[in-house]
């Protein structure tokens, strides 16, 4: 039986979860999980959720090997933790030295095991007025850019 999670036990937990995305070792990353895991993922505005062992460790296959080509490396840190969850922010950068971050919720079980863990990335952050930004979220979220715009344009008025 697992007693629980502690601070240091939360901190060697991240630690080895760590090393194990920065190895890209699929097959260890999904071994924490229990049979009845759940992995829910927003990756840049994507949505993806994982049941069961298989299921991830599937996602975990298919995710590796890309994070490999990216040449994501990241460095996790502990945010809280209680009895049976916790919550870190990781930062990192992309090969070409672009910058990626997220935030993580993890609950234990217990045995120890995963049961739930949700994982939210960007590996896409660049300032809200560059213009790649601005037509990428003009693409996907027309509405949400016309309104950024219109406020845009209500600021620069006031301001003058």
């Amino acid at each position: 039986m697992h007693d629980g999670l502690t601070e240091k036990s939360a901190r060697a937990f991240l630690a080895e979860a760590e090393r194990i995305s920065n190895a890209y070792d699929a097959e260890s990353c999904s071994a924490i999980y229990a049979d009845e895991a759940r992995l829910t993922s927003f990756v840049d505005g994507t949505h993806a959720v994982h049941e069961g062992k298989e299921a991830i460790a599937r996602a975990w296959r298919i995710m590796m090997p890309v994070l490999r080509d990216v040449g994501l490396r990241i460095r996790k840190r502990l945010i809280a933790t209680t009895g049976t969850t916790l919550v870190n922010e990781w930062s990192g950068t992309l090969a070409g030295g672009a910058p990626a971050d997220g935030i993580e919720r993890w609950r234990i079980d217990a045995h120890g095991k995963v049961v739930e863990h949700e994982l939210w990335t960007s590996l896409a952050r660049a300032p809200l007025d560059a213009r790649l930004t601005q037509a990428r979220i003009f693409v996907t979220q027309p509405r949400t850019a016309l309104a950024f715009l219109r406020a845009n344009a209500a600021e620069k008025r006031r301001t003058r």
